[in-house]
């Protein structure tokens, strides 16, 4: 009776240890810490974007590896994957540059060696679908007609009459506070002006 008494409760206890540890598992969130280039001013976005569009996102259109080859950029890296989302974005207006009608907007979500878990870049934040942004952007280099946001921040969501800023940058608001979305791309639209 005793061993039967003591079976039982060590198979509770196993029972109990891997539920707690799948909760543990599934519960968590791990997030990595990438350094990205950072600009403080709507000068100086404006001057690096080569173009600068209004448009509106119109659906997720997959994900993809974008870590590269050192050796040769045609190919994935040998041993690390980066996993980017792509995004349809409908332009609506194009105020820097020259952009076709739909632009596939890539942003990196997430990182590991090959093989392994993947973790989030900490502050990662999906383009919203259907929402309307204002975008600094640059084409890829790869020759894939995909654009890219040329720095921390490089996006800027206008909500009715407002703009505000969507960055992983945790210090992006303090240099880029919500405005009226008017005034803001008027602002923009002097600055290529004087360029």
């Amino acid at each position: 009776m005793k061993k039967k008494w003591a079976t039982s409760i060590a198979v509770v206890a196993l029972l109990a240890a891997a539920l707690v540890g799948y909760r543990l598992a599934t519960w968590e969130v791990a997030t990595v810490h990438a350094d990205y280039p950072t600009i403080t001013t709507l000068e100086e976005l404006t001057r690096q974007a080569t173009v600068i569009v209004v448009g509106t996102v119109e659906e997720v259109a997959g994900t993809r590896n974008t870590a590269r080859d050192p050796l040769d950029p045609q190919k994935p890296h040998p041993s690390l994957e980066i996993v980017s989302v792509d995004y349809q974005v409908r332009v609506e207006q194009v105020l820097k540059g020259a952009a076709p009608a739909q632009l596939l907007v890539t942003q990196a979500k997430s990182a590991a060696p090959k093989g392994e878990s993947h973790v989030l870049f900490e502050g990662f934040k999906d383009l919203a679908v259907g929402q309307r942004y204002l975008l600094f952007l640059r084409q890829t280099t790869d020759g894939s007609e995909r654009w890219i946001g040329i720095a921390e921040p490089w996006r800027f969501a206008l909500l009715n009459d407002r703009i505000i800023v969507e960055s992983r940058w945790e210090h992006a608001t303090s240099y880029f506070p919500a405005a009226n979305a008017n005034e803001f791309l008027t602002q923009v639209r002097s600055y290529i002006s004087a360029n």
